[in-house]
């Protein structure tokens, strides 16, 4: 079964940030960041609002939240 993707992280990062580049900004393991975007694991309020400063948009776009889901 496919997972739903609800994380747009990488949709917004490509031709940007690499995911080292992206890891580096928000000081954490290259690893780590990966997880993120892949949506393997959820980042804590402020590391997302950084991920969504860093790359110009809002968290709810980046984990595709709209008044349906919440």
């Amino acid at each position: 079964m496919m997972k739903n993707k609800t994380v747009k992280i990488d949709e917004y990062r490509k031709g940007k940030f690499t995911q080292q580049e992206m890891a580096n900004k928000l000081k954490l393991s290259e690893r780590q960041y990966r997880r993120i975007e892949k949506d393997d694991c959820t980042p804590d309020i402020w590391t997302a609002y950084k991920i969504a400063s860093i790359l110009e948009t809002t968290v709810d776009k980046l984990w595709n939240f709209d008044s349906q889901t919440v």
